[in-house]
């Protein structure tokens, strides 16, 4: 009877132990879960809020929709979150003039080049055009902007987002390329420059030579 008795109470036990641990790994994975999305809506907040602070850019235009211009604006994200402000940087900010457009009215956004960001309406008329100071800004600028156009119903689809990450990625190996090649043409400069000086040094000390001997 002692052994009927022990035998229930171990498969008893043994249930309740596989349901506690059924139960905890449960609530640790919603915790992990948890912890990972906290940290995503973390980031993306940090990211919104520097775009609020705003940053300098060239803002790209025409003039008379023939002749190329370039200005100097300050473009930051509204504090309601919806809308791109900018002004001409190096006007007074009490006389500069604001202009916006919504992000409900942007339907593209195009990276470009080494720091351009391009952003289009849906009838391919061209929002904005400005390139960013460094590459990396206007990278943080194109993320975020993505998943504020999610927001208000402007969403990429899975073969496009591929597509702007690849087109990034690429010119990030571009630049790298390219960072290479200046740093290589400097060394070969900078070998180049030094040989003349041993050369010019060398050509010094055998006139002197030369000169010695003549006196002798």
């Amino acid at each position: 009877m002692e052994e009927v008795a022990d035998a229930a109470f171990c498969a008893v036990f043994g249930k309740r132990f596989l349901i506690f641990h059924a139960s905890f790994r449960q609530i640790h994975l919603e915790m992990g879960n948890w912890i990972c999305c906290g940290m995503a809506s973390f980031e993306r907040l940090q990211r919104e809020q520097a775009l609020k602070e705003g940053d300098v850019f060239e803002r790209k235009s025409t003039l008379f929709g023939m002749i190329p211009t370039t200005d100097r604006i300050f473009l930051q994200l509204n504090a309601a979150g919806n809308r791109l402000e900018w002004r001409l940087r190096d006007e007074e900010v009490d006389v500069a003039r604001t202009e916006a457009v919504h992000l409900s009215h942007v339907a593209k956004i195009l990276p470009s080049g080494k720091a351009d960001l391009i952003l289009y309406a849906s009838t391919g008329k061209k929002l904005l055009d400005v390139k960013a100071k460094q590459p990396e800004v206007r990278d943080l600028w194109v993320q975020t902007l993505v998943e504020l156009l999610e927001v208000h119903g402007t969403s990429y689809s899975p073969a496009e987002l591929k597509s702007l990450q690849g087109e990034l990625e690429k010119q990030k190996a571009r630049d790298k390329e390219e960072y290479w090649q200046e740093r290589t043409l400097d060394m070969e400069k900078r070998v180049m420059i030094a040989n003349e000086k041993k050369k010019a040094f060398a050509n010094v000390g055998m006139r002197f030579t030369a000169m010695a001997m003549a006196r002798r």
